[in-house]
């Protein structure tokens, strides 16, 4: 569709946010290193992120966005959705429940998954108590067969005998120790009536994205303090979940952390931000309406120079604020 064929507003529209982008790439570019597509960033291959790909033993940037070189080498895009990659720490939201999996929301195009494994650890820990009591018994029978053998070792045949008598307990042991392994992932299985025990609906969790498959299936591993609340307003946990571009995260964090950190100081709440632009703020209902207040002003601002100063200023007053 030509911009002549759009109303007078939604020309104004897509003008202004022609003009914001523009802004955007000028204000990055002066202050951050801009990549293309194509352009040629390291040879050091080992160090290839987000962002980048490896031909004839060089780095490219895949698309066009900030160079982030410490650590990793990675391209940050200045727009578009979320696309998960491996390693991401990310909040999502459970959205389905498909025995064995959750399925969970994580503010992408690409749905994630849950497997129910994850919860399985008091069950690894009985099935491991119990194939240590098989080997231990199995070892006890086999030094007593030991000692049979040595009496019988006048005849080759008593021999013969303890040796047949000693394979039998290696298999008795390995049975037993099978059966034990058995018992352990009988344990470890969560049932489909269970599941919404662990996790159920509109719950929200802290993830890292394990694994994503060359057809975008992305599997999640649980954090630690995994769980965080229920649905936007956080429910019984009582914190609040933010939603932006996951394109102004590092904006919100600053350089060096210097922002979030600013804001957890100032505002006294406990922020948590992730990689798919989801944050989690926790604190009194007059704190987090303060941190909510101050992000938008960040995330509409995130173009512009000097915002960090900005921001203190504006946080001057509310300065220990309880």
């Amino acid at each position: 569709m030509r911009l002549d064929e759009f109303s007078a507003n939604e020309k104004v529209e897509r003008n202004y946010e022609r003009l914001i982008y523009c802004c955007a790439i000028n204000f990055y570019s002066q202050m951050y290193k801009i990549a293309v597509p194509g352009d040629l960033l390291s040879e050091e291959t080992g160090r290839a992120g987000e962002g980048t790909y490896v031909e004839d033993g060089k780095v490219y940037a895949s698309r066009y966005g900030v160079l982030n070189e410490k650590g990793e080498i990675k391209v940050m895009a200045l727009s578009g959705k979320y696309v998960p990659t491996q390693g991401d720490v990310v909040i999502g939201k459970v959205v389905e429940i498909s025995f064995p999996y959750w399925i969970v929301d994580i503010a992408s195009p690409y749905e994630a998954r849950l497997h129910s494994s994850e919860f399985a650890g008091a069950g690894r820990g009985a099935g491991s108590n119990a194939r240590g009591r098989g080997r231990r018994e199995g070892g006890a029978r086999g030094s007593g067969m030991r000692v049979s053998a040595a009496r019988g070792s006048g005849t080759r045949e008593s021999a013969a005998r303890g040796s047949g008598t000693r394979e039998s307990a290696a298999r008795g042991s390995g049975t037993r120790e099978s059966a034990a392994r058995g018992r352990g992932a009988r344990e470890e299985r969560i049932e489909f009536g269970d599941m919404k025990k662990y996790l159920d609906l509109d719950d929200l969790i802290v993830a890292k994205v394990a694994k994503v498959d060359a057809l975008m299936r992305v599997d999640l591993a649980l954090e630690e303090d995994f769980k965080i609340g229920r649905g936007s307003g956080g429910g019984s946990g009582g914190g609040r979940l933010l939603e932006i571009s996951h394109t102004k995260v590092p904006r919100v964090i600053g350089r060096s952390g210097s922002m979030v950190r600013m804001l957890k100081e100032k505002c006294n709440c406990s922020i948590f931000i992730a990689e798919n632009g989801r944050i989690w703020i926790k604190g009194s209902e007059e704190n987090m309406n303060l941190v909510s207040e101050v992000i938008s002003k960040i995330v509409s601002e995130a173009h512009t120079a000097g915002l960090t100063d900005r921001i203190a200023d504006f946080l001057e007053p509310f300065r220990g604020n309880k």
